[in-house]
Order: C-alpha cells, then sequence, then structure tokens
C-alpha cells in the first residue's frame, strides 16, 4: 500500500517541479502559411508574450473563437491593451501558430 503513496507522490512532485522550469521558445515552422486574422484583444500575459484574442473566422483555418495566441514581436506586444481591436498576420505551421504585424485599430 505504501508503494503506490510513494510513486503517486513523486509523480505529482515531478509535475509540480515540471511547472517551475521555464520553457524553451518554441521552433517556427519556416513553412508556416499567413492568413489575416482581425479580433478583440481580452487578455494579456506578459511572461509568457500571450494575447488571448477573440477573433473573427480565419478564412481556410477556423471559426471564429477565443484563443492564447503567442507574439513573436516584443515591441509589438508591449503597445497590446486589453479591449484593442487588432487586425494581425497569424502564421500556421505544422506544430505551432502565432501572430505578428499587429495593427490595432482606431
Amino acid at each position: 500500500m505504501i508503494v503506490p503513496c510513494l510513486r503517486m507522490a513523486a509523480f505529482v512532485l515531478l509535475l509540480l517541479l515540471g511547472g517551475c522550469v521555464k520553457s524553451e521558445p518554441p521552433k517556427l515552422d519556416p513553412n508556416a502559411v499567413a492568413h489575416t486574422m482581425r479580433g478583440r484583444v481580452m487578455r494579456l500575459n506578459p511572461g509568457d508574450q500571450i494575447a488571448t484574442i477573440q477573433h473573427e473566422a480565419v478564412e481556410g483555418w477556423m471559426e471564429a473563437m477565443t484563443m492564447d495566441f503567442l507574439v513573436m514581436d516584443e515591441k509589438g506586444f508591449q503597445l497590446l491593451h486589453t479591449g484593442d481591436r487588432i487586425t494581425a498576420t497569424l502564421m500556421v505551421g505544422k506544430t505551432n501558430f502565432w501572430i505578428r504585424e499587429i495593427h490595432r485599430e482606431f
């Protein structure tokens, strides 16, 4: 009975410690396909440079929804504010996606 409990405790500890390590930046797919995306910034996570965006349908990729996007341009990320309406270039690779060339709409 003690062995399964110790295994479970070790597993939980590994999960917790794994969450403390800052991950490597993703390797961007050089063959990613560009799409135009429009939406509204709902939240910003400066630590990971992630913007939660409620976006319109992206033709050729997905329906309208709210999701997190990695913002590759640090300067562009710093210009964003919650509530901003934006147009951006959405890059879609085989294993990841990100946005760049962000323009605030006025």
